[in-house]
């Protein structure tokens, strides 16, 4: 069985009526990662700011061992599909993907937008359960 970690930011499970947010870090997974732009902004309409999100991406998974599937980036948002061997690097991955797009976009657009990204709360790194690979 893969070794896995649950993160979160509480012991409580339920919080005001609602299931505590957490992300599970699990070794030999299949993740589907999505996230969008705070208030649905298009940061990604121009070509140029598509570039930097692909050039960032495709950086930071290398760097991690993040296999990406099939990945799709529209104006405000992206998905992908993809395979990670060790689980503790999907937090590491996403925080220096959102980190740089969020600085190197911001750059490039007339008016910054801070935050870029929703609360951490509102992003979904992990999807639905991990789907474990033999």
């Amino acid at each position: 069985m893969p070794r896995f970690r649950v993160s979160t930011n509480s012991r409580q499970e339920y919080i005001k009526g609602k299931h505590r947010f957490e992300h599970w870090y699990r070794d030999n997974t299949i993740y589907f990662i999505t996230a969008r732009c705070r208030d649905r902004f298009p940061a990604f309409a121009s070509e140029e700011a598509k570039l930097v999100f692909w050039d960032r991406f495709d950086h930071y998974t290398k760097e991690y061992g993040f296999v990406p599937w099939v990945t799709s980036l529209v104006d405000n948002h992206y998905h992908t599909l993809g395979y990670l061997r060790i689980g503790e690097n999907l937090g590491p991955m996403m925080q220096r993907i959102h980190g740089s797009v969020a600085k190197l976009v911001n750059d490039l657009l007339p008016e910054r937008r801070v935050p870029f990204w929703p609360p951490m709360s509102m992003l979904n790194w992990s999807g639905a359960s991990p789907v474990r690979i033999s």
